[in-house]
């Protein structure tokens, strides 16, 4: 008996010592549904190290915890999808904390069947409420920025790997100072391709982030050349929304750093 290995119930796993058991479903935040995993697999919680040939999926910042699997667990090592056939649907991924070394373990190869989990597919759409915004993602991670015109959905991204937590059509984006604490927000926005051109909503611009080269849709700065030299002196006119110096460089939104 290994950790990884398909399972029924709980006693088909004792073999792997105190504590081990048949996992079968997430274990999501308080209020929300379990959602049921394709088949069990024997496990143990991961309290520290794991067994030999396995490694401790989940946590904060993990990619499970995107999908609203809370628990911490160990789960079968892997380089390779080929490694990870014995459970329908898993596959090789990063299942560890995602801002640090990848860690290769056997996980849901298509997270998004999970109700409600996966990556946002509403981001800066208009919105009055965060429940217009969620599922995908889980409704603990959308938001409605209802502070913008019109509502602006969008979703937090905590100390995660943007391209996992924001998805094709997001951009991971700090916003400091901005959280009741005084502390950075991080949140996934609307991506666009023509940074420093207009937006598809109307008030909205898409301002430059990552040396400008990439795009995040925010709401407009300016309608007139006079609102921005009340911002800065420099900046002496308004293209497409955003507000610019007399040698075309324009205001950006600082992108996260992690």
């Amino acid at each position: 008996m290994r950790v990884g290995t398909r399972c029924n119930v709980g006693s088909e796993c004792a073999s792997l010592g105190a504590g081990a058991f048949c996992k079968q479903s997430t274990v999501p935040e308080s209020g929300y549904s379990p959602t049921s995993y394709p088949a069990g697999f024997c496990t143990l919680p991961c309290t520290g190290t794991c067994p030999s040939g396995s490694v401790c999926a989940g946590g904060v910042s993990s990619l499970p915890l995107l999908f609203n699997e809370t628990e911490r667990f160990c789960t079968k090592a892997c380089t390779t999808a080929g490694e990870c056939g014995e459970i329908p649907n898993f596959t090789c991924r990063a299942v560890g904390n995602l801002t640090a070394t990848p860690i290769g373990g056997c996980w849901l190869a298509s997270p998004t069947t999970f109700t409600g989990g996966g990556q946002p597919n509403k981001l800066g759409q208009g919105c009055s409420s965060t429940a217009q915004c969620a599922n995908p993602p889980d409704v603990v991670v959308a938001t409605c920025l209802t502070t913008l015109p019109g509502g602006y959905c969008a979703a937090y991204a905590d100390l995660a790997d943007t391209s996992a937590w924001c998805g094709a059509g997001g951009i991971g984006i700090r916003f400091p100072g901005s959280t009741p604490d005084g502390g950075t927000a991080e949140v996934c926005l609307q991506a666009c391709s023509n940074p420093g051109g207009a937006a598809s909503r109307s008030g909205y611009s898409c301002f430059g982030v990552v040396d400008r080269t990439q795009g995040a849709v925010w709401r407009s700065t300016c309608t007139t050349a006079s609102q921005c030299t009340a911002i800065d002196a420099q900046l002496t006119q308004c293209t497409n929304g955003i507000c610019c110096n007399a040698s075309n460089q324009c205001q950006g939104l600082s992108p996260m750093t992690r």
